[in-house]
């Protein structure tokens, strides 16, 4: 709970002397803006770019300064009922410039406790995931990493009772020495990807550092803060509230105490007993010594999700198929590729800034002659790779579920058998003010490097000349770009960027439509997360070989159940390479926690083997059969022992294949292949009994070869989903991911570089308009088609009724 009022100074015991000094303690220093930060400042001056890290170096040794202090240099302010002693600095310092270029002063001050039971690494656990603690937080993600033990961060903070939230944009580097003493320090920098927020008062802290130092039986805890305390907490709570912050260390001790240190992603065990050396008679160990540092990781609050250690694939991954260059759709897809990188590159000072009421932050750029400008959305999703998401995007039964306005794709050509090709995407529309739409779109995918699962990828879809008609009752729409672009955030999570520029309607669009159309384009992001975070990510193929067989769709069944069925032909014309024609299936341990259940009609079209030390992957050996007609290889949840489980044809499969120690990429140059809609609807076979089954091919070795779509390019993915959600009104909510097991829940993204003037956009609130609306007024006045013609019965009976009366 965040703190409200000064009340409960039961708990803490105030030194006299300090008590009344307290009020006298903050001054403005009479040096200008000119003048530079008084030597004595722990402040760091405004930086960007490469100036970040010497910042967070001047902050470490600040804070390894301060520790090195003597005791006559501080004087006690107030002891705690935990035991947390709360020290002040009889000398202020300065925190930096505020307005008007005046250097504002106040002391620093400092909480200590010894936590006994507990080294310094399991403390630290707790200390870098905050919300378990710290009523003050609410909210935080990493922005940049800036180099192996320092990154850009930001962080909001509840406000007190009678004022506004604070944040806080910061550089913050961790350490550590062989003596085990872990050393953590951050203060604030201001940084054009970090802009200010509307509603919330940019505070500033000039040093903010912890010192955890090993003991006998324990760790000794020491906090330092010093802030300008203008920015960071209303003059009526000045000095007495900020000398009790210190005590927050408590807080950490009781967490310890009941449940124990959190599990820690990444983090380097401590020193060995034997190589520790005694604290030496300063109280250091912040730094000084001439034995070997050590880097400790602190598990961070994720952006948006929950964490879910959920490895890329470490080794190569099989050969797959290129882009088609001879095809119709290869000019407009790398027209939509040049347009996305564009776009992600253009200058934060042509984009606008809001945020909905759900917190999801967008951005839009005006469009000379459109209803609709150009619309960019961004969501961090954890426990996944880009592959994994990439799936999501394209699984059309997965679409359905989280863009409620995608009503279904039509394939009209593939031209490279997998991930290239033309397509009619149909959405719904909302009565009467926009009908349903259709889209003629050329769409594919560009791989950063593929010999893994886990580099940027993009996906883009843009309107082509193609000559397809669309559904009858429709009307075809411009799609000038939809782009997803996915790029791995950490080893275990990737960045989402979307961007859209879409023409729904040659119509004007009623303005409160087209608040909800913007809103729910740049939302994309957040529900795409969500779906993931709830279901877990599609099942999906992330390699395909080149050969005759051709991956057609995947939109039967109900996925939210794990009921997917993918449809193979074989009318390709490629060459197998080395006589076989290999592709590689994922699936989701959140969506099928009991394994996976796959059948293939006929029989015979594929050899069906788990790849060895990968989890959750299938590999699949197509046959000639597969040109005999549509394959189905269709998905259902198993009653297995795990995830890992695979069946095949009802029987336990547990042979495998190794894979292959390199990549080779095929090119393909042949026509578009025109594709027979043969689809069948029939239910997936039942469940069959448990057994051996029988050894499956060989993998073979390549070579590796990368795509062109770098991680420069600002990310991963782009796709069709934009078209699909232009029309779409969806309730957007927060994107929360990631397996059952994870049990921390993070802040949202932060914001990339946008206009420093934005604006809180409380008006928009996706969802609010039904998909039945007939008659609408405004976004929160409308009439569902019964009401509309009840209420047309009502005046009919009316009319007649004083006819005849």
């Amino acid at each position: 709970m965040a703190p409200k009022s000064l009340a409960g100074d039961s708990q803490y015991d105030y030194d006299s002397q300090w008590d009344q000094d307290a009020g006298s303690s903050i001054d403005d220093d009479s040096h200008s803006g000119d003048s530079g930060a008084p030597a004595n400042s722990t402040f760091s001056q405004d930086v960007s770019g490469g100036r970040f890290l010497q910042a967070a170096d001047r902050a470490m040794g600040t804070l390894e300064g301060l520790h090195r202090q003597p005791a006559s240099a501080w004087k006690r302010a107030l002891k705690h009922k935990s035991g947390t002693v709360v020290s002040v600095t009889k000398e202020s310092s300065s925190t930096g410039p505020g307005k008007g270029g005046r250097y504002y002063k106040a002391p620093v001050f400092k909480g200590e406790l010894d936590i006994m039971g507990f080294e310094p690494v399991a403390v630290f656990g707790v200390v870098g995931t905050r919300k378990l603690w710290d009523d003050w937080y609410k909210e935080g993600n990493l922005v940049q990493n800036l180099s192996d033990n320092s990154s850009l961060t930001y962080t909001c903070m509840k406000g007190i009772t009678g004022s506004s939230t604070r944040d806080l944009s910061l550089v913050e580097q961790v350490k550590g020495t062989g003596q085990g003493t872990i050393l953590f320090a951050s203060t604030s920098v201001v940084s054009p990807i970090v802009p200010r927020v509307s509603g919330r008062v940019r505070a500033s802290i000039a040093l903010n550092g912890w010192v955890l130092e090993p003991i006998p039986g324990g760790t000794k805890i020491t906090y330092y803060l010093h802030v300008d305390v203008k920015t960071f907490v209303p003059a009526f709570a000045a000095m007495k509230y900020l000398a009790r912050r210190p005590t927050c260390i408590a807080k950490i001790a009781e967490y310890l105490k009941v449940n124990g240190p959190p599990p820690m992603a990444g983090v380097e065990a401590s020193p060995p007993a034997s190589t520790r050396n005694a604290r030496n008679s300063n109280g250091g160990g912040g730094g000084g010594g001439d034995d070997k540092e050590f880097v400790p990781r602190r598990r961070r609050d994720s952006s948006v999700s929950r964490r879910s250690a959920h490895p890329s694939i470490a080794g190569a991954l099989p050969p797959t198929v290129e882009p088609n260059e001879d095809a119709t759709s290869y000019a407009d897809i790398q027209k939509a590729h040049k347009q996305l990188k564009q776009q992600l590159a253009s200058s934060p000072n042509e984009w606008s800034h809001y945020v909905d009421h759900e917190d999801n932050a967008f951005w839009t750029k005006k469009r000379d002659g459109e209803d609709l400008p150009v619309v960019k959305g961004e969501a961090i999703i954890e426990g996944v790779t880009t592959e994994m998401v990439l799936g999501t995007i394209k699984n059309s039964a997965a679409r359905k579920v989280w863009d409620v306005r995608y009503a279904g794709t039509k394939h009209v050509s593939l031209d490279n058998g997998f991930d290239q090709g033309v397509y009619v995407e149909s959405h719904k529309g909302i009565f009467p003010n926009l009908g349903a739409r259709h889209y003629v779109v050329a769409t594919g995918v560009d791989r950063a490097d593929l010999s893994t699962d886990h580099s940027t990828v993009s996906l883009v879809s843009r309107s082509t000349k193609a000559k397809v008609s669309g559904p009858a009752d429709s009307t075809k729409g411009q799609l000038d770009l939809a782009g997803w672009v996915l790029s791995p955030h950490t080893a275990t999570s990737v960045r989402i960027q979307h961007v859209a520029l879409v023409s729904p309607s040659s119509k004007e669009l009623p303005s409160s439509l087209g608040k909800v159309l913007i809103s729910e384009i740049a939302t994309a992001p957040a529900r795409l997360a969500e779906f993931i975070g709830t279901h877990g990510h599609a099942p999906s193929f992330v390699r395909w070989g080149e050969g005759p067989a051709q991956l057609l769709s995947g939109e039967d069944g109900d996925i939210t159940k794990g009921q997917v069925t993918f449809r193979v032909g074989g009318d390709g014309d490629g060459t197998m390479k080395g006589g076989e024609q290999k592709s590689w299936l994922q699936w989701s341990d959140k969506m099928y926690e009991r394994g996976i259940e796959i059948d293939v009609e006929p029989k015979g079209a594929a050899t069906i083997a788990k790849v060895d030390g990968i989890e959750r992957t299938a590999e699949f050996v197509w046959s000639d059969d597969v040109k005999e007609g549509v394959v189905k290889v269709i998905l259902r949840r198993a009653e297995g022992d795990g995830a890992e489980d695979l069946f095949v044809g009802g029987e336990f499969l547990d042979s495998t294949v190794a894979m292959a120690k390199g990549a080779n990429v095929s090119r393909r140059s042949k026509k578009a292949v025109i594709v027979k809609d043969d689809s069948d609807d029939s239910p997936p076979p039942a469940p069959r009994a448990r057994s051996a089954a029988p050894a499956a091919a060989p993998a073979t070795n390549g070579s590796s070869k990368t795509n062109g779509y770098t991680a420069a390019a600002a990310g991963a993915g782009a796709a069709v989903a934009a078209a699909a959600t232009v029309a779409a009104v969806a309730p957007a909510r927060r994107a929360v991911v990631a397996p059952a097991a994870a049990k921390e829940v993070a802040a949202p993204v932060a914001a990339a570089p946008v206009q420093q003037q934005q604006q809180q956009v409380a008006m928009m609130q996706p969802g609010s308009i039904p998909e039945n609306a007939c008659l609408i007024i405004s976004k929160d006045l409308y009439f569902t088609r019964q009401q509309v013609v009840f209420m047309a019965g009502v005046v009919a009976v009316s009319f007649a009724w004083g006819k005849i009366a």
